[in-house]
């Protein structure tokens, strides 16, 4: 009764969270063109697009009190009692799926094949099957099937054995390459670390066969794990930002032994520089070989995490936790080991245990990762707390043990409470800016599937309302984790409501398995029906409309091709290591090797203590500082993350002070204005070399003018001079409140002077409509950056317009800028026109209003500003 019971709740569960979901989606394709107010103001890649996060933001409050009002309705009218009694018998679907021991051998057949199959073509695809012959082959095959079913119901564990054997693929490196196979062969050092893991693999394997433990040896997780993980390559990768990450890290902080840069280690700790350190001790650090050191990282940390899991949960589970898409590297992959430990009852049972390993953990994940740990410490809080309270009542006392372990720690807290206090201070400062900067519109499945982390509440409700929620520690912890660990990090990393950033998506893809951990966890006291049926409501859910988790198990079944021979196509080079310092052995496309090539010839004429800077479009190609083996100049990894005008105020004292002599420039100057100022102060010259432009240092361009075949092309300020702003006046204008302590004002006495086909009311009522005013304190255009246009207008409104000025030789299209108004102040960075900036003192402006015919619109001010800062 109490089985079918719980099934009429999920039946509840299901039709609730449909019509929830229907009505919100109505919801957000009516709302979700509006413009934002500041508060949902995202700079970069929004910036000339009518997106509205705020209706994003809402999405999930609005879906989540739907689904609890319609569950609450359905389960309080039993409206699918009748049918769920009519169509199912939970007693007789649990009979008839009883197996007799015929049905059971037979099945256990088949899975020992299947396995023993699997197997040997791993071992084969290590020693290279292509030595054997298929008869050979099929002899060992049928051996090891015979030999299994020797040992009885251990049979199964047995044809797993060999798969202990799978790590070894890391070792075999081989490509075909122009007809000819290049084998790269492994150091001495990742041969013996891969030796001693398949080793330890099997050790485990076997004494899981002697204590006849499950269905699913370790060594089969071993192997998904490596499959899933799959092998990386020496091709270049072309993704020099993120790619960039891992490998300038390491070699910008250890190897050239300069700081790390800002938003580094603050934030992200040593997890990039232990992929760098791999890269340098198992391969020849090269960027080339960064990829297959990203994979041996993920490699060490699931091996890591299987030897935990293993403690707390069956094969099994282990098993479909892979498959959800359990995080094998990362930021995420050490929480769920977090919460095994802490939840185990030597650990919950003990306050002092639990205080002792609760320290220890999250600062160990503090310097894996800084600003996962702060979320994770303060998930567990309230359970530190309430072991306080404990110790405090009962007036427990501590071993010694406990007492060396503390100081111990607090030995280490003081001595890196500089590194702690920095970290802290850089995620609390941009836990509310990254939130609304990182955003990039998507589509409405894009939303969807990058916010699975709402089953997490869903499930918890459904849980607490139905009572199979049971109160004891465990579950305590794993609800303060589930309810303050995701607002904690989609406030700082992971709020993009609208799924188009990735970062958005892989949180959503680690709520999944973890949910389904807590479902399955000891503390939860569900029966094996109530977690099946729980369980699989919500796997079905996440297979049916996630990508990744489909591509993760579509791996298994690649496992051969990803490990066998590799095809490198005609369009790659293979890399000589002597003409770029820290390019690595392997393989390039021609193109990107030929880009590297004529970049280096011009940064090699830099001397050693002379460094570049890149300012790309939007993706920046960092990595080229590393491969280059210059200093980072920037504070952060690039310029590509500092939008507010006080970090780019900050990255410019850094750039002053790092000796840039070559600078590379492109459109994405214009994101950051203070750097547009900066540049054009700089006096360099402005060159065109192998398709890119470059500012470089006089005294540099001596050097080179007949060394490198380049063209000197006209100023930077008139080369990237911008005159239309489109939407970006709007956005500013909601962003200046904010943005005042960083601006001086300056004083525009205007004076209405005349208008065109608009009425005294103010409504626009004929062609060609502008305002004309005379400006009596006459400006200076270089001491004016910003421009402030305060307009009503209807709220909602947008407005095409059009900014002249006159400097005494009249108004012109040549001097006038091209943007979008609405409701309030429009700013305009005037000083990136080089019209502007050339022209005289400013005697007159006018404002043309176009696109709002028959729309009242009134110009309140006009106002003028500079920006705040000594560059």
């Amino acid at each position: 009764m109490k089985n079918k019971v719980f099934l009429y709740h999920c039946f509840h569960l299901v039709i609730a969270l449909l019509l929830a979901l229907l009505l919100t989606v109505m919801y957000y394709k009516t709302n979700i063109g509006n413009i934002d107010p500041y508060e949902q103001f995202i700079y970069g890649d929004t910036i000339n697009q009518s997106y509205s996060k705020l209706t994003d933001y809402r999405f999930l409050p609005i879906f989540f009190s739907l689904f609890v009002f319609f569950f609450i309705m359905l389960d309080k009218f039993k409206a699918i009692q009748g049918c769920v009694n009519k169509y199912s018998n939970v007693q007789g679907i649990q009979q008839s799926t009883r197996r007799d021991e015929i049905v059971n051998f037979i099945f256990d057949l088949f899975l020992v094949v299947i396995a023993s199959y699997l197997s040997s073509k791993v071992l084969f695809s290590i020693i290279g099957g292509e030595y054997f012959s298929v008869f050979n082959r099929n002899v060992f095959i049928i051996s090891i099937i015979v030999i299994s079913l020797l040992l009885k119901q251990r049979a199964l564990l047995t044809s797993q054995l060999f798969f202990a054997f799978s790590p070894l693929v890391y070792l075999n490196e081989s490509y075909i390459f122009n007809g000819n196979t290049i084998h790269f062969p492994p150091s001495d050092e990742l041969s013996y670390f891969i030796y001693f893991s398949s080793l330890i693999t099997l050790v485990i394997s076997i004494n899981n066969v002697i204590k006849n433990n499950g269905k699913i040896n370790f060594s089969f997780l071993v192997f998904v794990c490596v499959a899933l993980i799959g092998e990386g390559s020496r091709v270049y990768d072309l993704d020099e930002y993120h790619i960039g990450e891992l490998f300038t890290n390491f070699h910008q902080g250890i190897t050239l032994n300069q700081s790390y840069y800002s938003e580094y280690i603050s934030t992200k700790g040593f997890m990039h520089t232990f992929t760098g350190f791999l890269n340098y001790f198992f391969y020849d650090g090269g960027y080339t070989t960064i990829g297959l050191s990203s994979k041996l990282t993920a490699f060490i940390i699931s091996m890591l995490l299987l030897g935990v899991l293993s403690f707390y949960y069956s094969n099994i589970v282990v098993l479909i936790l892979l498959f959800l898409g359990l995080p094998l590297y990362g930021h995420y992959a050490p929480i769920l080991i977090g919460i095994c430990i802490l939840t185990s009852k030597r650990v919950m049972n003990n306050s002092y245990n639990f205080l002792v390993i609760s320290f220890i953990f999250t600062f160990a994940y503090f310097i894996y990762y800084n600003a996962f740990s702060v979320a994770f410490g303060l998930a567990i809080f309230p359970v530190l707390i309430y072991q306080l309270k404990e110790i405090f009542i009962h007036k427990y006392r501590p071993k010694k043990l406990h007492l060396i372990l503390l100081v111990i720690f607090i030995f280490i807290f003081i001595f890196s409470f500089d590194y702690i206090v920095a970290s802290l201070s850089y995620i609390l400062s941009n836990s509310s800016s990254n939130l609304f900067y990182w955003g990039n519109p998507g589509s409405l499945k894009k939303l969807l599937v990058s916010n699975f982390w709402v089953l997490i509440p869903i499930a918890l409700s459904f849980l607490i309302y139905t009572k199979y929620l049971v109160v004891n520690r465990d579950n305590i912890l794993w609800v303060c984790f589930f309810v303050i660990f995701p607002f904690t990090i989609l406030s700082y990393l992971e709020g993009r409501a609208d799924g188009g950033f990735n970062r958005a998506l892989s949180f959503s893809d680690f709520c999944v398995p973890m949910l389904f951990a807590f479902i399955n966890s000891r503390s939860t006291e569900l029966n094996k029906f109530s977690k099946l049926v729980f369980s699989m409501i919500f796997i079905m859910l996440f297979f049916f409309t996630s990508n990744t988790a489909f591509k993760k198990t579509s791996n298994i079944d690649d496992f051969y091709h990803i490990f066998s021979v590799k095809h490198i196509g005609n369009n790659h080079v293979l890399i000589d290591k002597g003409e770029v310092p820290n390019l690595g052995d392997g393989f390039i496309e021609k193109r990107r090797y030929q880009d590297l090539i004529n970049e280096y010839s011009l940064i090699r004429k830099l001397s050693n203590d002379e460094t570049f800077l890149i300012i790309d479009e939007y993706v920046t190609q960092s990595a080229r500082y590393s491969i280059f083996d210059k200093l980072i100049p920037t504070l952060s990894h690039s310029i590509l993350n500092v939008s507010s005008l006080k970090s780019q105020s900050n990255e410019l004292i850094k750039v002053e002070k790092s000796n840039v002599k070559i600078i590379r420039v492109s459109n994405g100057v214009k994101r950051y204005h203070l750097f547009f100022n900066y540049l054009e102060a700089l006096k360099f010259k402005l060159i065109l070399f192998k398709g890119r432009d470059y500012l470089v240092a006089p005294e540099l361009l001596s050097k080179i003018e007949n060394e490198l075949d380049f063209i000197i092309k006209s100023s930077f300020e008139q080369q990237y001079s911008t005159n239309n702003f489109g939407l970006l006046p709007i956005k500013w204008g909601n962003a200046l409140n904010n943005q005042l302590p960083n601006l001086k004002y300056i004083r525009v006495d205007e004076m209405f002077s005349h208008s065109n086909s608009i009425s005294t009311s103010n409504y626009i009522n004929g062609n060609d409509p502008w305002f004309a005013y005379d400006v009596k304190n006459h400006l200076e255009p270089l001491n004016v950056d910003l421009i402030n246009l305060n307009f009503s207008i209807n709220k909602g409104t947008t407005c095409d317009s059009q900014l002249f000025w006159d400097d005494g030789n009249g108004f012109s299209e040549d001097k006038s800028m091209l943007f979008k108004i609405a409701n309030g102040d429009n700013v305009i960075p005037v000083h990136m026109n080089f019209s502007w900036r050339d022209s005289g003192v400013i005697l007159k402006f006018r404002i043309d209003i176009d696109s709002c015919n028959k729309k009242e619109v009134y110009l309140n001010k006009i106002g003028a500003y500079k920006y705040n800062f000594q560059n």
